[in-house]
């Protein structure tokens, strides 16, 4: 339905993020994927990534924090490089968060 109505993207929440059946029948639709990683590991993040690039889809993963606004102590930015790295994917961030205002990983914050 989502497709009918010509969405330019699907973002998907990280609860999903362990769905791969899901994931991979989102894929085949080729439009871009925005995915939250949420509170996930490597490991979980790493078989969705390898999911929905098998069709080559675009894809932008969503660093996030299980409590919003997040204090700054609690963001964990180095994730964002760190992740990035391991996947070779540009990082990105997603706010709340309550006083940065910079630009980390690629992202803007």
């Amino acid at each position: 339905m989502l497709v009918k109505l010509g969405v330019a993207a699907f973002k998907v929440g990280s609860g999903e993020l362990t769905n791969l059946p899901f994931l991979n029948e989102l894929s085949r639709y080729g439009l871009p994927i925005l995915l939250s990683t949420g509170m996930s590991d490597m490991t979980e993040v790493e078989a969705a990534v390898t999911t929905i690039q098998a069709h080559r889809t675009p894809l932008v993963l969503l660093h996030c924090t299980s409590s919003y606004p997040a204090p700054d102590e609690d963001a964990n930015l180095r994730a964002i490089d760190h992740d990035a790295q391991a996947l070779r994917s540009p990082g990105r961030l997603l706010r709340p968060f309550s006083g940065l205002g910079a630009e980390f990983g690629g992202g803007r914050a």
